[in-house]
Order: structure tokens, then C-alpha cells, then sequence
């Protein structure tokens, strides 16, 4: 469980360095994630799809097409 834990925590690490906004519930989980206007790309979205509490994403005014939300699917 410490390596899943360190694991999402770093692509949350890593998603918010993009230029977005993540909001984490009191366990730490990101639950929302804010990408508007970003430079955000198809391939970033492999590792949104690894965040399992994620409720909210804002993905509007970004260039991401139809085969990156297949990875959200």
C-alpha cells in the first residue's frame, strides 16, 4: 500500500507541474483536477486515468482530441 500511495502521489506531483490545479481530499487523494487553458496533452491523460478518486477535470480551451480521452474511458 506505501508504493501505490508514493506512486499516485507522485503523478500528482507531476500533473501539477503542467500548469493545472489539483484539489486533494483530507487522505491526500486529488479529487479535482483543473487543466483549463493549459498546454495539457493526450498523452498526459494516461496518468489522470491512474487517479481512481478523481470527481471533477476541467480539460476546457486545451488541445486535447478524441484519442486522448480514450485513456480516461
Amino acid at each position: 500500500m506505501k508504493h501505490l500511495f508514493f506512486f499516485v502521489f507522485s503523478i500528482g506531483s507531476a500533473l501539477a507541474a503542467m500548469d493545472g490545479q489539483l484539489v486533494r481530499d483530507p487522505a491526500g487523494h486529488v479529487v479535482e483536477a483543473d487543466y483549463r487553458a493549459s498546454w495539457i496533452t493526450d498523452s498526459d491523460l494516461e496518468r489522470l486515468a491512474a487517479m481512481p478518486d478523481l470527481q471533477r477535470l476541467d480539460l476546457s480551451h486545451t488541445r486535447i482530441t478524441d484519442i486522448g480521452f480514450e485513456h480516461l474511458k
